[in-house]
């Protein structure tokens, strides 16, 4: 990260592999913010969204990467990740099963409109 200006101080984020963070960040657990568990949660996922998910698989990364794809597409429109993420796999001939990916991943809405300059 040589490109941007160093803080002025830091502090130990209490999260190992994090590592240190500027020492004015508040620091918050997830669970104090927000639900991740749609079930449990008032925010209203859209039927794209739910149609991505993977129901069988509910302890593996998969799911966790749907998430990761959705709250991209909001917080920064025209991103990459996902054409990454799909160029990561390919190339390392990852075995997304194992992951608990379905079948037909690379169809379900959310990584759908992938386009393919982005992969």
């Amino acid at each position: 990260m040589s490109g941007f200006k160093p803080y002025p101080a830091y502090k130990d984020s209490g999260v190992e592999w994090l590592g240190e963070v500027p020492e004015h960040w508040a620091l918050i657990p997830i669970k104090h913010l927000a639900s991740l568990n749609p079930r449990k949660s008032d925010f209203q996922l859209d039927t794209e969204l739910l149609c991505s998910f993977n129901p069988n698989q509910t302890r593996r990364v998969y799911n966790t990467l749907v998430m990761l794809a959705a709250m991209m597409d909001i917080v920064s429109p025209g991103h990459l990740w996902k054409g990454r993420l799909q160029r990561i796999i390919e190339r390392h001939h990852i075995q997304t099963r194992a992951m608990g990916f379905p079948d037909d991943w690379q169809q379900r809405p959310v990584w759908a409109e992938v386009q393919e300059n982005d992969r």
